[in-house]
């Protein structure tokens, strides 16, 4: 069957580098093979990229053995045959998800390989946390134990996140990139803020932008991004839709997410402001501004994450935030990749300790601001870093103070 002809995004170096890692975890666990179903560990260990998750019902599936004589097997619905060739594995399996259809099913094919393999009394690893979507449906794996009842299931979820939390060399460029493009788009974005320019006008320059300056235009995964706009802002999320509607003076927009490429996310705020913001809201936004640096100059290796928390905090404090509002915030960023929200996490009493290769995004915020004659009831600027061996190279080279539209 005719593997198609799609990019492979990486060397076939980088994706045994990682499964080399993979094959340490497991082999200290004790695990005999990683069946990955989670789109992005999918990705990241195979390179193998549906254009359809999250409305594709069938299983996606890669069989990674620990012993390296056997063969590693990639698993696919027959209609994703075009696609396999993304991936550095040869050998890929087919089956038909139509149970009607005389071709093997899913379940059956596992099987199939998992005997194959001499691997039906063994131990195997999925990402019973999060990885049982869509792409591992549950009843199929209950049925699977029930036909090889030998066969042990342990969870791989949290050894995954770690593995992907430090990005190769490889990795770190496309970070780059994606975070380039995106800053491109945003930069756009707040240049065409102005009185009767709507969310959408916006939302359209900034697509325009990402589309012409981009290498992806969306097609293998959407961008994840949002615009809040209006008199106060009380979440990143905007409950309205992006919809024709004109902004007017006195109104604030903000603009959150990024572009993706290859796969990978960026993750970025900024914020504008239409006609002069009162001395109160300059503060504030200089106080949040602030709060930023003190997070970005305290990442380095060997720095546990409650440290950058504990950093922008000291700054709120200073500002003369009050401890109750400083009391209702857990967490100023997180861990970018082929997921916009992974491990690590900025937040207090979390001891994951930061090591060179990890990417960043803080965004230490204020909410349910009370400031005289509305303004924003959130303010926040979100910057990605990379950790280096010796601090922080910040990726989001985007102008950081507050936009004011006269």
């Amino acid at each position: 069957m005719d593997r198609g002809d799609v990019e492979v995004e990486f060397s076939r170096t980088e994706y045994e580098n990682r499964y080399q890692q993979a094959r340490v975890w497991m082999g200290e666990q004790g695990v005999d093979a990683l069946l990955v179903s989670g789109e992005a560990n999918l990705h990241y260990l195979t390179g193998y990229r549906c254009p359809f998750w999250g409305v594709n019902p069938d299983a996606h599936l890669a069989i990674l053995p620990l012993d390296p004589s056997k063969q590693a097997v990639l698993m696919l619905p027959e209609i994703f045959a075009f696609l396999a060739s993304a991936s550095w594995i040869t050998d890929v399996c087919y089956y038909r998800p139509n149970p009607l259809a005389p071709a093997m099913g899913a379940l059956d094919l596992l099987r199939s390989i998992l005997d194959e393999e001499g691997l039906e009394a063994a131990t195997i690893a999925v990402e019973a946390g999060t990885g049982l979507r869509n792409t591992l449906p549950i009843l199929l794996l209950e049925r699977l134990r029930e036909q090889l009842p030998r066969l042990r299931i342990v969870d791989a979820t949290e050894a995954l996140s770690r593995l992907r939390m430090i990005k190769s060399r490889a990795e770190l460029d496309v970070v780059r990139s994606t975070c380039h493009v995106s800053a491109l788009g945003f930069q756009a974005g707040l240049c065409a803020v102005r009185p009767g320019t709507s969310k959408r006008g916006l939302a359209g320059v900034i697509c325009d932008t990402w589309i012409r300056e981009g290498e992806e235009a969306g097609l293998l995964r959407q961008w994840f991004f949002t615009i809040n706009a209006g008199r106060n802002l009380q979440s990143w999320q905007d409950p309205a839709p992006i919809s024709n509607l004109p902004l007017d003076n006195g109104d604030w927009v903000m603009f959150d997410g990024g572009y993706i490429y290859r796969g990978y996310h960026s993750d970025m705020i900024r914020m504008a402001c239409i006609g002069p913001p009162s001395s109160e809201e300059l503060r504030l936004y200089d106080l949040v501004l602030a709060a930023n640096t003190a997070a970005v100059q305290a990442a380095k290796p060997g720095v546990p994450c409650h440290a950058l928390f504990e950093a922008a905090l000291r700054e709120f404090r200073r500002g003369g935030i009050q401890e109750q509002t400083l009391r209702s915030l857990s967490g100023f960023g997180h861990g970018v990749g082929l997921d916009v929200r992974e491990p690590p996490f900025i937040k207090k009493d979390e001891e994951t300790v930061l090591q060179a290769g990890m990417v960043l995004a803080l965004e230490p915020w204020l909410p349910n601001l009370a400031i005289p004659g509305a303004g924003p009831g959130i303010l926040v600027v979100e910057d990605m870093v990379i950790v280096t061996e010796t601090g922080a190279e910040l990726l989001t080279l985007l102008p950081r103070a507050l936009t004011v539209v006269a």
